[in-house]
């Protein structure tokens, strides 16, 4: 996902709709607002964007960075949006690793090396973080 279409048709397809019409009654806005959204005329306020992330499992904030940086005006904004979503793109990575860790080992020797892993790869990047729902 680069940019809010994106996001939206990505939210379509998690609900199994196909209007913007009935992604905006799921999530409680209006119709209107998913079309300016869609022109780029507006961004999604809060409850919105909380609303984006049920329903594609998503972080808020990762999908803040893709909407700000898609409407950034100067390339250092850019820039510092596209370092925000990397950093997101890199934690998503460092736990399907533990999962795939956790799956593949036998018993004890896979919790240990599962935190091990996920040690690591999060020393990399000291904005990642682990929510467990």
């Amino acid at each position: 996902m680069n940019s809010l279409n994106e996001i939206l048709n990505e939210a379509l397809k998690a609900i199994s709709k196909d209007s913007d019409r009935q992604l905006a009654i799921h999530m409680g806005v209006t119709a209107s607002a998913v079309s300016l959204w869609r022109h780029g005329k507006s961004t999604p306020d809060m409850y919105a964007l909380m609303e984006l992330q049920k329903i594609l499992q998503r972080d808020a904030r990762e999908l803040s960075a893709i909407i700000e940086a898609e409407r950034a005006k100067t390339e250092e904004r850019r820039g510092y949006w596209e370092d925000v979503k990397r950093a997101f793109s890199k934690s998503a990575l460092s736990i399907a690793v533990v999962a795939a860790a956790t799956i593949a080992l036998p018993g004890g020797v896979q919790k240990a090396y599962a935190g091990e892993v996920l040690r690591h790869a999060l020393s990399d990047d000291l904005t990642a973080h682990l929510y467990i729902m």
